[in-house]
């Protein structure tokens, strides 16, 4: 098999992306643990980012003599790879905003969440500026660090169970709600129906 050797521009490019594809993936397991699911956009930012990889290696293997396309290959996968740190972001984002609201709709008592919003609200200041660079690839997106996506994770766990129980209450009255359609429209049928017997029962007589 032919050994692959960087030159070192394409070194230090490829240096770059395997930082930004660790980043992404720190992110993109927090959005899965606060959503339950994968952010599918990552997902398919990073699949994208693979290709451009495959890509790179296939021009090494042919001889690297197109330097500038495998310039293009690792920007185009490093730009991939922080959209798909940027959309993993935005979940977690996502995830903690629906918690606080539902949480705020709780039956059960709880404590004042200002500073909690206040949090949400400057992350989503953040991520609105940090759109407007977006199409930059030479633009780092770091809207949101470790540390604030550690927090964002206990904020949602603390709460997860306050947001539940409003989700539950929620179903409970949508519930009690159709019931109590169901029952006007049976007591309206029944009533109808006994009017229409005594009509019957009048006009017999």
């Amino acid at each position: 098999m032919k050994m692959i050797h960087f030159e070192e521009a394409p070194k230090l490019r490829f240096t770059a992306l395997v930082e930004e594809w660790n980043n992404s993936e720190v992110v993109m397991k927090m959005a899965d643990h606060l959503s339950g699911d994968v952010v599918r956009s990552s997902a398919n930012e990073l699949r994208y980012a693979g290709r451009r990889i495959m890509d790179f290696i296939a021009c090494e293997l042919d001889g690297g003599e197109d330097g500038d396309r495998q310039l293009y290959l690792l920007d185009d996968a490093i730009y991939c790879v922080r959209r798909a740190q940027r959309d993993a972001a935005a979940a977690c984002i996502l995830a903690l905003r629906d918690t606080l609201h539902a949480a705020l709709r709780s039956p059960r008592p709880t404590p004042d969440l200002k500073s909690e919003f206040r949090f949400l609200a400057e992350l989503e200041d953040r991520i609105t500026q940090a759109q407007r660079v977006r199409t930059e690839r030479d633009q780092p997106y770091e809207p949101i660090g470790h540390d604030e996506l550690r927090q964002i994770v206990e904020i949602v766990d603390k709460y997860r169970f306050e947001a539940a129980f409003a989700k539950q209450d929620d179903y409970w009255h949508l519930g009690n709600l159709n019931i109590h359609k169901y029952v006007g429209i049976t007591v309206l049928v029944v009533s109808a129906a006994a009017s229409i017997t005594s009509l019957y029962v009048a006009l017999g007589q």
